[in-house]
């Protein structure tokens, strides 16, 4: 019986993986050194992949090893394996075709972000993708325009932080952040001046608090001088400026962060479906 050249394909895959390394050698080959922090290990697994694939050693065509080959070299669960490969699936990075397994469709894009967020779990992911590294911190004490723009009362304290958010896949700079966190809960940014997870999860984390809602609002901006140069831009550059309200019970305002983003970098995803 001939031997169609997908099969022919297929079979010349299968023997090249046979060659591959194993354990330990093949997690030093990959450069599979998991942090211990507030990072999933799925989103871990997933940026490794995501680099690999803009340094070229991941070309686009080429197969990622099975679900069952990454669990044994790299010591995860399947669970694990599968989160990192949806979720570079939903960023159109991958696919997977029964029979064939998980191909590289496109390379991520350097210098770029794309956001699709639909959910607060979404915020979730979004923020532990990432780094923010924060560079100033004061306390501020709500009045005037201030006062306004939070929705709260003149007189009431805020922790105020600021940095420059970077993607953890190439470590460019996607958006600048400026943040106001309830000053009852700023104990969760005592020990950090890098965050790898949402400020708003390490709050329910150790305070018990719920976030119930988050109010967003999306809006051209100029990008001033000092926020210009670390987003490596050219003052007056027209960018992105997305708010978030993160409201508990009751509407209470837990915290509220803007992010500028450079708007010929980015892309905003958002999907509508009948109800």
């Amino acid at each position: 019986m001939p031997v169609s050249d997908n099969n022919r394909a297929v079979g010349i895959v299968d023997r090249e993986r046979t060659r591959e390394p194993s354990g330990r050698k093949f997690k030093h080959e990959w450069g599979w050194r998991p942090e211990v922090n507030a990072v999933p290990l799925y989103l871990q697994l997933a940026n490794l992949v995501s680099r690999k694939i803009v340094s070229g050693e991941l070309e686009v065509g080429s197969l990622l090893p099975t679900e069952m080959e990454l669990c044994a070299r790299l010591s995860l669960s399947r669970q694990t394996v599968r989160q990192a490969i949806d979720h570079l699936r939903r960023k159109e990075i991958v696919s997977t075709r029964r029979g064939v397994g998980t191909r590289v469709d496109m390379v991520p894009n350097r210098g770029g972000y794309r956001y699709a967020v639909q959910s607060i779990a979404d915020l979730f992911d979004l923020a532990v993708e990432t780094e923010l590294h924060i560079t100033s911190r004061s306390v501020e004490i709500a009045s005037g325009r201030l006062a306004k723009e939070l929705g709260c009362r003149p007189g009431k304290k805020w922790r105020r932080f600021s940095g420059l958010r970077y993607s953890a896949t190439d470590r460019s700079p996607i958006s600048w952040v400026d943040a106001y966190l309830d000053f009852r809960f700023q104990s969760v940014l005592d020990e950090f001046d890098v965050l790898r997870s949402a400020v708003f999860s390490m709050v329910e984390r150790d305070y018990g608090e719920h976030i119930v809602e988050v109010r967003q609002d999306i809006r051209g901006a100029l990008i001033d001088a000092p926020r210009a140069e670390p987003l490596g831009v050219r003052p007056g550059d027209l960018g992105l400026l997305i708010t978030r309200r993160y409201l508990a019970s009751g509407g209470r305002l837990i915290l509220y962060a803007s992010a500028l983003l450079p708007s010929d970098r980015h892309a905003y995803t958002m999907t509508f479906r009948a109800d």
